[in-house]
């Protein structure tokens, strides 16, 4: 803590008096101090339980420190967390103090449970645009860009779901049943701790992951890039082919951590790839995507030999969940 002394008065009763100066929490405006207070209180109770379950933080939003639908939500959210996480609800009655709590924090999930309340915050926060749910759209969208962390809305209009849901946020029209808060925490879950494990793999390498991506669409190479960014998949080094023989030239002058690969590829097929890869005798693990019916044309082509996994292109964010999951898996077990 800094202070400073200042003389006071003359004579042989002079003192200094010692003014200490306002802590940042002093100095923070009235509805900043609760979310600098809330961040402190949760920093020390981390410092003190290193060794303990680690936390998950779960941040409401609404006009009321507590409603029925939070307490059933927290209920609700307890059955999935626990015991493998500490399960810690945070209440917040405007957008700022949830903000500057999420800087301020690593949360794990925002539940807007009254959505009428958080769209008149925006109508009154002077946004250049008349319509108070398209800006909450936009910056609950920016939110999850942001963090990527998963982001809930309650609202009893349906017609809204797809508003919601093209910026990734989960949409509930009537408050939530135990089935659906399972599949947003677990498949959230899944994601987190895919990164730790891509984290922990980093730090035994002391470098990023390669990974070699081969798909003749574009557009797939693409979204493998932005689904490994928006779910904050960790540091790796994405490299990116559309031809077989472009990719076949990388993989003579380096291996890979990892190679992903689409079998129906221009200039030099999938399976013939696979087939000289299988004759020099690669130990790095492959994962080959595709649909129905390839999965015994892979065990012919590549054999005992080769280190793959077959994965079901995915449609949709389950399958996208699993998809990083078990690239998760496989460079920890590559670094081992």
């Amino acid at each position: 803590m800094k202070s400073s002394k200042v003389s006071a008065g003359n004579g042989d009763n002079d003192r200094a008096v010692v003014r200490r100066t306002p802590s940042a929490l002093e100095r923070a405006a009235p509805g900043a101090k609760r979310v600098l207070s809330c961040i402190v209180s949760e920093t020390l109770l981390l410092a003190k339980e290193r060794r303990s379950k680690p936390v998950f933080y779960l941040l409401f939003f609404n006009d009321t420190d507590c409603d029925r639908s939070s307490e059933l939500f927290v209920a609700l959210a307890k059955q999935v967390v626990e015991p493998r996480y500490e399960l810690r609800p945070h209440y917040f009655k405007t957008e700022t103090e949830l903000l500057e709590f999420a800087k301020g924090l690593p949360f794990d999930l925002i539940y807007f449970n009254s959505f009428a309340y958080l769209t008149a915050c925006f109508a009154r926060s002077g946004h250049p645009h008349a319509n108070p749910i398209g800006n909450a759209v936009e910056v609950l969208g920016r939110l999850k860009a942001q963090y990527g962390k998963p982001i809930a809305v309650q609202q009893g209009i349906p017609d809204l779901a797809g508003e919601f849901e093209r910026v990734g946020v989960t949409f509930f029209s009537t408050v939530p049943t135990a089935q659906e808060v399972r599949t947003v925490i677990e498949n959230y879950l899944i994601t987190r701790e895919a990164k730790e494990k891509s984290l922990e793999t980093t730090a035994r390498r002391n470098r990023p992951a390669r990974i070699v991506m081969i798909d003749g669409e574009l557009d797939m190479l693409d979204l493998y890039e932005e689904l490994m960014t928006r779910e904050n998949f960790g540091e790796v080094t994405l490299l990116k082919f559309d031809r077989g023989d472009h990719a076949w030239q990388e993989l003579l002058r380096q291996d890979p951590d990892l190679l992903i690969i689409y079998p129906f590829l221009p200039r030099l097929d999938g399976w013939e790839l696979l087939r000289l890869l299988k004759e020099r005798k690669v130990r790095y693990p492959i994962v080959v995507t595709g649909g129905d019916g390839l999965e015994n044309k892979l065990q012919d082509c590549a054999g005992p030999n080769l280190n793959v996994t077959f994965l079901q292109k995915f449609e949709t964010h389950r399958g996208a969940v699993e998809f990083l999951r078990v690239l998760s898996r496989l460079l920890g077990e590559a670094a081992r």
